[in-house]
């Protein structure tokens, strides 16, 4: 029970750090063709809109989570529901570890949000991708019903793929469902995921910018 409920405070918190939305800047350039001056500038594409998608996502997720943290961790147990409070890292390791792993999982995030804005720019339209990412999102991430709660059959496949790095892995390594070897395993697996996805779309925006039309005047 202690669990679950660090479980789901945890995913009220950090909510704002799953990749489920196009940059909405990027949308509205895609709309009204404003997406021309990115050619223009002397950066590499992909690395600024990286970038914009991690400040993002940051300066939503931060504010959230230290109000989340300061009402579930103090103001919860004040009003005499202490069994619904928010606890603590399991140990001074797993704190450690969820620290590096939340990390990772801006990381992560913000790879997967560049294959949503890259939809967004082939599509010329932000609807689409958004409606298809969100399931993906809620299911395989365990947002909605935690991975280990799946058949066990399902757990290898279900802990490999990356949508697991976005809640299960780090929420799990937080209250002690993973430790040692394995809970590094799932942050190694986390960047590995990154770094796939971050060379796979980079050269998808790439060629997609590069048969970039804009029509209009």
């Amino acid at each position: 029970f202690a669990q679950a409920v660090t479980y789901v405070w945890l995913g009220q918190a950090f909510l704002a750090l799953l990749p489920w939305l196009a940059d909405p800047d990027i949308a509205q350039m895609v709309a009204s063709g404003n997406i021309a001056y990115e050619r223009l500038r002397p950066l590499d594409t992909y690395f600024f809109w990286y970038a914009r998608a991690m400040a993002w996502m940051i300066a939503r997720a931060v504010p959230r989570a230290l109000m989340m943290f300061a009402f579930a961790c103090v103001i919860v147990p004040v009003l005499g529901m202490g069994d619904w409070r928010l606890r603590l890292p399991a140990t001074p390791e797993s704190a450690v570890l969820f620290v590096g792993a939340m990390t990772v999982t801006v990381l992560l995030s913000s790879a997967i949000v560049m294959f949503v804005n890259l939809g967004c720019v082939i599509t010329l339209s932000e609807r689409g991708v958004n409606s298809l990412i969100v399931p993906f999102i809620l299911v395989l991430s365990g947002n909605i019903v935690p991975l280990p709660f799946f058949p066990n059959w399902m757990q290898p496949i279900l802990f490999a793929q990356p949508f697991a790095g976005l809640v299960d892995i780090p929420y799990r390594i937080y209250f002690g469902g993973l430790t040692g070897w394995i809970a590094f395993a799932g942050i190694a697996q986390m960047l590995a995921w990154t770094i796939v996805l971050g060379f796979v779309g980079h050269r998808a925006l790439r060629a997609a910018m590069d048969r970039l039309q804009v029509q209009g005047g």
